[in-house]
């Protein structure tokens, strides 16, 4: 049984999902059930059909010892929320965490937040990372962003809170899973998750 379950949902960015496919074939805890799914996208179809160096990523992922989900929504949401209320009821790990298909995981991702999250004795664990711009690199308190990409939680808690306003940032999701269980903010942690993106930040003083 995988302890723990990473979900990314897909939209377009057919270079950067492979991106992010191939960070996970590196994870220093190979050991974990991938669920990459389509948002009703015609590209992420094409993907999965025809791309070899998808293909080779995936293969490396179950080669390792983990475990690769693939699927594409009948429908478009225009936000990954439905993908991951479905997942979280889907799974059967204990924990299960989040990506964009845009973004970068160190090799010490994985491993890294299972640590935090085991060792802090509660049902959901909110990290830092970083939010990289064209214009340079800020640094995002986990305390005062809420970011899927920062959170990782136990699937039987996760389960119970669905998405209400639908984008990664869902301040809804979050605030129902403190609502459900115990909260650690794990300030101390290594910084494992790299947000990019092309726009240019308002502020870097979050």
């Amino acid at each position: 049984m995988f302890e723990v379950s990473l979900v990314i949902a897909c939209w377009e960015r057919l270079e950067l999902t492979k991106r992010i496919i191939e960070s996970l074939t590196i994870q220093t805890e190979p050991k974990f059930r991938l669920y990459l799914i389509g948002d009703c996208c015609r590209i992420y179809e094409r993907m999965v059909r025809e791309d070899n160096k998808f293909h080779k990523s995936v293969h490396r992922i179950i080669e390792r010892g983990g475990d690769v989900i693939l699927g594409n929504a009948s429908r478009h949401a225009g936000h990954p929320g439905e993908i991951f209320d479905w997942a979280a009821r889907e799974t059967d790990t204990e924990w299960i965490t989040y990506a964009g298909n845009d973004d970068v995981l160190l090799p010490n991702h994985i491993e890294n937040y299972l640590y935090w999250a085991e060792a802090s004795g509660t049902d959901a664990c909110q990290f830092n990372l970083l939010k990289i711009f064209p214009t340079g690199i800020c640094y995002v308190d986990g305390r005062r962003n809420n970011w899927h990409g920062n959170l990782i939680v136990r699937r039987a808690i996760a389960a119970q809170v669905n998405h209400r306003s639908g984008p990664a940032h869902d301040e809804s999701f979050v605030e129902g899973l403190r609502k459900l269980g115990t909260f650690t903010y794990c300030g101390e942690a290594p910084i494992t998750y790299l947000a990019i993106d092309n726009g240019i930040p308002n502020s870097c003083n979050w």
